[in-house]
């Protein structure tokens, strides 16, 4: 009796200080991930969580966080760079309108001279009009606001109408615009959504074809999938540039910024074929051309 009135108390009272210690020692790294978490914020997402050499629970949870805290940072950077873009291409129009407007009103000028001025300040604004439309679009896109109107499709028809209303495009760059190979394949889709995506495609391969070039359009069933192609021999797309083309505003080639659109075609085109349960691959080498690969399930 005497044996267990003084071992019981004191084993109790080791054990707890010994668990005390040791439970303050292994959460301790849960504190450094506390702590760091609390100092991490919108102006400073290079701060990480340093819990060198654990291989355990607790460094895979540090793992975590670090790569979270690296995925928002790079969601801020595409952000800040988004509004910096849209501020550029809505400005731009804004500086035309408002100095060709100050030089009209500076003296006095012929009927004509007038209506020149207000045809190129509505070219203008309709440019403005499309950028807010299509930033309109894309959000309703971001929020799941936009309703698919699915029936059934014809791709070769699809294709067909998409290369004759574009051939007027191509001509007008003297490039050659090639229907290829195009099998009898119908789908469940949105069949505006599909044309304004197979549009914005054609258009930009045309649109970075040299003159005298050709740009080349096939249609095909893989397995479950219909596939498009759309090849040109065009200025191409480097490597470092082919993961941000599909990004809002991005443009490859900036010194044709003002003629090449507003820079949302492809972020359009990409959304299209993710809300179809499809993608688009693109593969590209500069100065040989590029090839764009709509897949969408059957």
């Amino acid at each position: 009796l005497l044996i267990m009135i003084i071992s019981i108390p004191t084993s109790v009272c080791v054990t707890i200080v010994v668990g005390y210690f040791m439970a303050k020692k292994a959460l301790k790294p849960v504190d450094q991930i506390r702590r760091a978490a609390v100092k991490i914020s919108s102006s400073n997402l290079d701060e990480k969580i340093d819990i060198t050499g654990r291989r355990d629970e607790l460094g895979r949870l540090a793992e975590t966080f670090n790569a979270m805290i690296g995925r928002l940072k790079d969601s801020f950077q595409r952000i800040n760079q988004f509004s910096i873009d849209v501020s550029h291409e809505l400005k731009t129009p804004l500086t035309i309108l408002k100095g060709e407007t100050e030089v009209a009103l500076r003296k006095e000028r012929e009927k004509r001279d007038y209506q020149m001025l207000l045809m190129s300040n509505l070219e203008e604004i309709d440019r403005m009009s499309c950028i807010i439309d299509d930033l309109l679009l894309l959000s309703k896109a971001d929020t799941k606001d936009i309703k698919l109107n699915i029936e059934e499709v014809s791709l070769r028809d699809l294709v067909m109408d998409v290369c004759m209303d574009m051939k007027v495009v191509a001509d007008r760059k003297d490039v050659e615009l090639q229907v290829g190979e195009m099998e009898d394949v119908r789908l469940k889709g949105d069949e505006l959504k599909l044309r304004r995506m197979l549009l914005n495609i054609v258009e930009n391969g045309i649109k970075y074809s040299h003159a005298g070039g050709k740009v080349s359009v096939s249609s095909y069933k893989n397995g479950e999938y219909a596939k498009i192609d759309v090849r040109d021999d065009g200025i191409g797309i480097s490597e470092e540039d082919i993961k941000y083309i599909f990004d809002r505003f991005y443009r490859a080639d900036r010194s044709r910024k003002r003629e090449s659109g507003s820079g949302l075609g492809l972020s359009i085109s990409r959304w299209i074929a993710e809300a179809h349960k499809g993608n688009i691959e693109v593969t590209s080498q500069p100065a040989q051309g590029s090839m764009f690969t709509i897949k969408l399930p059957i």
